[in-house]
């Protein structure tokens, strides 16, 4: 009776753990998060769905995780480790919360414990996506993403946009801020960096003419809708991207040598960054978008070395930051719990003296070591680091005899620039931070990872 039950969890785990489940899962997941909302914008119902649908997408992501570990037992992945402890770290953090009700049904733009289940097998699931047509899919989809909230963005930018936005309505629909299917212009100045990165580089490496007229407007448009949320985060997000897909066009060329490849990325890189200064520029001085706020930030530099001045820092954020950063001594192994930047506000003894508190850090790693401890960030920082110099070695190495599945890591690499670049001043939010999680995945398949025990094999290998 028992070796027939594992059998049968054995078959079909082999049935729900395939590459192309794996696709279809991301996909699904991040497809429905834009359209589900605009599924309810039209039903007057607002931020319903999202937190619904990356809940959804934890419990499913955790079925299929579960399947690939009962069907693969031969070879484990330093992505499987880091599975592994972000989920350890997480669930530490969450029994050690001061508010565990909040940690599983926060509210606003919380992340419950299932989200980060969701984050955690989304990075997963595309760490096993190994086909080269399946990473296409995955990237087509982004595409997709970018252009479903590029249509409300656009309206948005002219005030033509039916609806009202979720949070700070009055400031979004007055300024004329693009929030596109997020609701909130921080959410979408961040993730828009993420899409306008996907379609530069896209449009860098396109082959066909068509191919690279399509993106070149999308790419257009998107870095428009970036900028026109009138948030400085879309700044650090797009000339952080850009200025490493420069260094990588270089480092791309030292591998293949070709000369004709680098004159050709270099005119295609040209043509971008000036139309994007065009754009930037007709925005600054004839829209009024981000206006006086370049003066605004040099001031807040110059006035950082007071306690007033860093607490104004970034809009700000600097007072977040400190608040959160002051209650680290006494939670520095666990954190003060999952999700729960708001306690560091709320546990102080001044606690009512505090003009304001705010449940998010405005920084994704300090909110990390805040709510979860340093052991958590620290693995994390890891985790980013192996991610990217894992996508580095493949994208350099596959240059001359993998063009296609090169450029598709190069494209993910530079993404993944842009999304860590804005996380220094944004929020981890559950309608847009799902895709960071693929794009992490997706910068270190497993066919470019070594499993354990490698070299030990290969010795024994040599040896016979």
């Amino acid at each position: 009776m028992k070796e027939k039950i594992k059998k049968t969890a054995l078959h079909y785990s082999e049935i729900i753990a395939t590459e192309k489940n794996f696709t279809v899962f991301i996909i699904l997941t991040m497809v429905l998060i834009p359209l589900g909302e605009l599924a309810m914008l039209i039903h007057n119902e607002y931020f319903v769905s999202q937190p619904v649908i990356v809940a959804f997408a934890g419990w499913a992501g955790s079925i299929m995780t579960v399947a690939y570990f009962i069907a693969n037992r031969k070879k484990y992945y330093p992505s499987d480790l880091f599975l592994f402890t972000l989920l350890m770290f997480a669930i530490i953090s969450y029994t050690f919360s001061h508010n565990k009700f909040a940690t599983l049904f926060g509210f606003w733009y919380d992340e419950w414990l299932i989200h980060y289940l969701a984050y955690f097998t989304l990075m997963f699931a595309a760490t096993n996506i190994k086909k080269l047509k399946y990473k296409k899919y995955i990237l087509a989809a982004f595409i997709a993403v970018t252009i479903i909230n590029i249509v409300p963005s656009v309206l948005q930018s002219v005030g033509a946009w039916p609806y009202y936005s979720y949070f700070d309505a009055d400031s979004h629909e007055v300024l004329k801020l693009v929030y596109g299917l997020t609701q909130h212009s921080n959410f979408y100045a961040g993730i828009s960096t993420l899409f306008t990165a996907c379609c530069t580089m896209t449009f860098l490496f396109a082959k066909d003419k068509k191919t690279r007229i399509i993106m070149f407007v999308v790419d257009l448009l998107s870095f428009y809708c970036s900028i026109s949320t009138g948030a400085r985060i879309s700044l650090a997000g797009n000339i952080s991207f850009m200025i490493f897909a420069l260094i990588l066009i270089f480092l791309l060329h030292r591998k293949d040598k070709s000369k004709a490849e680098l004159i050709c990325r270099l005119k295609r890189f040209c043509l971008v960054l000036v139309s994007f200064v065009v754009i930037f520029f007709i925005l600054i001085e004839f829209v009024g978008k981000l206006n006086g706020d370049l003066e605004e930030t040099l001031d807040e530099l110059g006035g950082v070395g007071t306690l007033s001045g860093f607490d104004a820092f970034a809009t700000n954020r600097g007072y977040i930051w400190r608040i959160g950063l002051e209650s680290v001594p006494d939670f520095w192994a666990t954190g003060i719990g999952l999700d729960n930047y708001r306690d560091a506000f709320e546990y102080r003894a001044d606690y009512h003296t505090l003009p304001w508190t705010q449940g998010k850090g405005h920084n994704e790693y300090i909110h990390i070591l805040v709510t979860e401890g340093v052991f958590a960030v620290t693995n994390y920082l890891v985790l980013l680091f192996y991610a990217f110099f894992t996508g580095v070695k493949s994208a350099l190495r596959g240059i001359k005899k993998d063009t296609s599945n090169s450029a598709v890591t190069c494209i993910f690499l530079t993404m993944f620039i842009a999304y860590a670049a804005q996380a220094c001043f944004n929020s981890s939010v559950i309608n847009t931070t799902p895709y960071f999680w693929v794009v992490l995945g997706m910068v270190m398949t497993k066919n470019h990872q070594r499993p354990f025990g490698y070299r030990k094999k290969q010795k024994q290998l040599k040896a016979q």
